[in-house]
């Protein structure tokens, strides 16, 4: 049994440095995967919202390795029951959130994780795509990002079945300011900023696909 995750912990592990070269070796020989648009990823040190869509179980690394910076997961809680998927994720700096509901732990913990400079990484969708599409997403980082006044880049996820490859393509920054976010508790605002982070992201993933 999985100890439970200590939410009043807040620590970054360096074993997600430590792995990169296998990391590496899994994107080129079994991942094959291609990156574009990493010139975009800030690194001014100010901590950002990092939302890819979902497609994989391998999404938290092909995303992660494409960047020097660390990236701090939210990943569904399902994942650490099994203790040693948990130690595993924990180390490679991901925590866990329950789905299907306002995970009021998970959302404090994120909001604390920008406060301390440290970037995020949120699937908008909450769940992967079969289809491999990007769905419809849910306001769970537009509601940090209005918190935080953290900015979020977008990130494609694009997998071609049929030649067995991976395209990640980080987007242009999304300045918290293009949101118009008020003082008021909104959901139309979150709902908005939630629908402009799926947009971007779908936009570049149907580019990728099309061409």
């Amino acid at each position: 049994m999985a100890k439970k995750f200590d939410y009043s912990v807040f620590r970054e592990y360096k074993f997600h440095t430590a792995i990169r070269p296998v990391g590496f070796f899994l994107n080129k020989c079994v991942f094959h995967v291609t990156y574009k648009g990493q010139e975009n990823f800030p690194t001014d040190g100010k901590p950002i919202i990092v939302c890819p869509n979902h497609i994989s179980a391998t999404d938290p690394i092909v995303v992660a390795l494409g960047v020097k910076p660390r990236i701090h997961f939210m990943a569904k809680e399902e994942l650490f029951k099994n203790p040693i998927a948990s130690w595993a994720l924990k180390h490679n700096n991901s925590f866990p959130v329950s789905r299907g509901k306002m995970d009021i732990n998970a959302v404090r913990y994120s909001v604390e994780l920008i406060k301390r400079g440290k970037n995020l990484a949120i699937f908008p969708e909450g769940t992967r795509s079969k289809e491999g599409k990007p769905k419809q997403g849910k306001n769970g980082a537009a509601y940090v990002a209005k918190k935080t006044g953290a900015d979020v880049i977008p990130v494609a996820i694009c997998k071609d079945n049929e030649k067995n490859t991976i395209t990640v393509v980080y987007g242009k920054v999304i300045k918290n300011s293009e949101f118009g976010f008020s003082d008021k508790k909104s959901k139309d605002e979150l709902t908005r900023a939630t629908e402009r982070i799926m947009n971007d992201i779908t936009a570049m993933w149907e580019e990728e696909l099309c061409k």
